[in-house]
């Protein structure tokens, strides 16, 4: 993909989503090719920026530039709230800010930042997944309980990989441990300790 939006921008230098998708591909790509690639995704945003200072999803990829390989949680911020700003309808602009909120302690805030997510995106699994994580580490135990419920009504079978700790947290032990096998199956692995699992099932 990188390539292609490469391409893109080198037939068209003023194309502005290009330089916004290739920004972002690059983002993920940093995760593995590391620090190099996530300045590469840094100028590119930016590049966007000069030609659309109202790029919410330039905005999107600095704050994840700069919260994911810069550790600027400060700075991760500010371009998430002006993404959110710029288009508050976006659910992964959302995602982002809700995490945010909640490294700032910004609780309730963030409660209604995923709930906006979740009434924008109904059907969107991913980030109602994440929905689940937030509220875990938001503290907000019993919507996340509840939230789970009705993803597992949408999609049956499917396990998040924050539910260990949401039941623990709530002391449903078993539960915990099955939601820890869940996604130890979900990645493709053969837990050894299945035979445990079925004893409590």
């Amino acid at each position: 993909a990188v390539a292609h939006f490469e391409a893109a921008v080198a037939l068209d230098p003023d194309f502005v989503e290009g330089w916004v998708e290739l920004a972002g591909a690059r983002h993920l790509l940093g995760w593995l090719a590391g620090p190099r690639v996530a300045e590469l995704a840094r100028e590119a945003a930016e590049r966007a920026l000069e030609l659309n200072a109202e790029s919410s999803k330039a905005y999107r990829v600095l704050g994840d530039v700069s919260w994911f390989h810069d550790a600027d949680f400060l700075r991760a911020g500010e371009h998430r709230e002006r993404a959110v700003q710029l288009n508050p309808n976006d659910p992964g602009t959302l995602n982002g800010y809700a995490a945010t909120l909640n490294f700032q302690g910004r609780d309730p805030e963030m409660r209604n930042t995923i709930e906006r997510l979740i009434r924008i995106a109904p059907l969107d699994s991913f980030y109602r997944g994440l929905a689940v994580k937030n509220f875990v580490y938001g503290r907000f135990y019993e919507l996340a309980a509840s939230e789970l419920e009705k993803q597992r009504k949408l999609w049956p079978g499917v396990t998040r990989s924050d539910e260990w700790l949401l039941f623990s947290k709530l002391d449903r032990h078993e539960d915990s441990f099955r939601g820890w096998m869940g996604i130890h199956t979900q990645i493709g692995r053969d837990p050894q300790h299945r035979a445990t699992l079925e004893k409590i099932s």
